[in-house]
């Protein structure tokens, strides 16, 4: 059963706010209690060791002020009961942190699902929880995918009315970058227990104690930023290792009928701006497993989606035997109705993605070098696309034939 968030949850410098008639009546039943402010003051400091003033307190009580939630659980702790805290909650009408912009419309208790999971992990993945409490960075997350934004956007109507920002980074790519409130990043981070700056970021107890449904929508969504369905398998990357080692927990504990995912891999070594080798790692979930994958978590990302299911129907095909140059001959006439990127050559002619490079590019197989159709003229580049390199036959591609002696390299 999906936990309910209630206020109350929420990190206790969390602040508040009531429409006018609630305040009045709120703090109407307070003063009955207390006669006035300064006895209130008083009490307040007496049961928690914090000196409050009475003219802030006047400040919470007309309104100018939200309500900080430290002291609005006190209250409730004095002076009423829990009935009338679930009945109070629902009278919110904006929650913020110290600093930053406020959410509107909150809807308290939330009804934790598969929103908030997906907000969590593509904090974890291609974004950051924001900075300190009083100071430090928004939050924000990025991506390149027009889909994976808009989802992340409408999932943020999870606390409420979210104020976001959207900037476009200058790539290839052109990433679109959402910023948010500040106040979202501190309850996630509180409720969560995750330190969502990435070289420390770590999967949490909470996370391991989620149904099934919300870890394996977790794990879809870190695949969709960090993932890729590349040659026969599916491999997430990262440069902390031990998250790597967090999701492969979390697979084996909430997904147990994958048999072939791997442990934490070195991917590659890479120097930083300063000159410090930098490694990347990765795990892998093996072909046995891709249509088991495509039909319990796939990815939310079209064009991985899509390549998955690719790669399962080339598993599935009849194999033809074909030869090293029939592959090639296959290349060249789907090129021949106009340019295609590796991954649309590899769909229309049934063959994973790897293989498919390794004609266009060429490879070595038991000693022996064999050309590709790049280097024998035949292909050339004509630039990018969204999906990689856009490859083009030439006019002597046009005319080629094959013999296998053409494909050999000198010695």
């Amino acid at each position: 059963m999906n936990k309910e968030i209630h206020v109350w949850n929420l990190p206790p410098f969390i602040r508040v706010s009531f429409n006018k008639d609630t305040r009045e009546r709120l703090f109407k039943e307070i003063l009955k209690k207390t006669k006035t402010i300064k006895n209130l003051a008083k009490l307040i400091q007496k049961k928690t060791n914090k000196k409050i003033h009475k003219e802030v307190l006047r400040t919470y009580k007309i309104g100018n002020y939200f309500t900080p939630l430290w002291f609005l659980n006190n209250i409730i702790e004095l002076f009423f009961n829990k009935k009338y805290y679930f009945k109070l909650e629902k009278e919110i009408i904006a929650f913020r942190g110290p600093n930053g912009d406020a959410v509107y419309s909150p809807n308290f208790p939330w009804k934790e699902d598969e929103r908030i999971i997906r907000i969590v992990f593509r904090l974890i993945g291609d974004g950051h929880g924001g900075g300190d409490v009083s100071k430090g960075r928004v939050p924000m997350y990025c991506n390149s995918c027009d889909e994976l934004i808009h989802q992340f956007i409408d999932d943020l109507t999870f606390f409420g009315k979210v104020k976001t920002r959207i900037y476009k980074r200058k790539t290839k790519n052109m990433v679109k970058i959402i910023e948010f409130p500040k106040v979202i990043g501190h309850v996630l981070r509180y409720f969560y227990n995750i330190n969502f700056m990435g070289h420390k970021v770590r999967l949490s107890g909470q996370i391991y104690s989620l149904p099934k449904k919300l870890a394996t929508e977790g794990i879809k969504v870190f695949g969709d930023d960090e993932g890729s369905a590349k040659g026969t398998q599916i491999n997430f990357y990262s440069a902390n290792k031990d998250l790597l080692k967090d999701i492969t927990k979390l697979f084996r504990k909430k997904l147990p009928e994958f048999n072939t995912i791997t442990n934490v891999r070195l991917s590659g070594i890479k120097k930083t701006k300063s000159g410090k080798p930098a490694k990347t790692y990765y795990i892998a979930i093996l072909s046995k497993d891709l249509e088991k994958y495509y039909n319990l978590i796939g990815f939310y990302h079209p064009i991985k989606q899509r390549k998955l299911l690719h790669q399962i129907s080339c598993r599935d095909k009849i194999k033809n035997n074909r030869g090293d140059y029939k592959t090639k001959e296959l290349i060249l006439k789907s090129l021949l109705n106009g340019p295609k990127t590796s991954y649309q050559l590899s769909e229309k002619i049934l063959v994973n993605h790897r293989t498919t490079n390794k004609h266009i590019k060429g490879y070595s197989d038991r000693g022996k070098k064999f050309k590709g159709l790049e280097e024998l003229g035949l292909v050339e580049c004509i630039g990018n696309s969204t999906e990689g390199i856009l490859w083009k036959i030439t006019e002597k591609g046009k005319t080629y034939k094959f013999f296998n002696s053409s494909l050999k390299k000198d010695d």
